[in-house]
């Protein structure tokens, strides 16, 4: 019932579009407690949660579950990042697979994947 572990769920339930209209009520509910990362996002999303708003916040927390070493939270927030489609993230989650599979060839071949300009990521660009 904390209210940074409900927001932190409702994130991984915004990501995908099934799951917004659930994922609003809950940051509706989280907000109410004066949360201010769930009103951020409310508010900057009034009419309608997207699935990559989520996204990219729950990219955010991946990367600061990376930095303390908590790879499962890491990988279940890269993994909802991924499926929201946030830039980058499934990249980053497939390299968190692999290296936990331990296929040093794969490791390489998505890192050169993840240096280079690829063709179609401009479509989640934003200007």
């Amino acid at each position: 019932g904390h209210p940074d572990a409900r927001y932190r769920v409702a994130l991984l339930l915004a990501t995908d579009p099934d799951h917004t209209e659930a994922a609003t009520s809950l940051l509706i509910d989280v907000a109410a407690t004066g949360h201010a990362l769930s009103l951020d996002l409310l508010d900057a999303h009034p009419e309608h949660l997207s699935p990559l708003a989520a996204a990219d916040r729950a990219h955010v927390l991946a990367r600061a579950a990376q930095a303390r070493r908590a790879e499962n939270e890491a990988l279940a927030f890269l993994r909802a990042a991924a499926r929201g489609g946030a830039p980058g993230a499934a990249i980053e989650y497939a390299q968190a697979l692999v290296a936990r599979s331990g296929d040093p060839e794969a490791a390489v071949w998505l890192a050169e994947l993840a240096d280079r300009p690829a063709v179609g990521r401009h479509r989640h660009d934003r200007a």
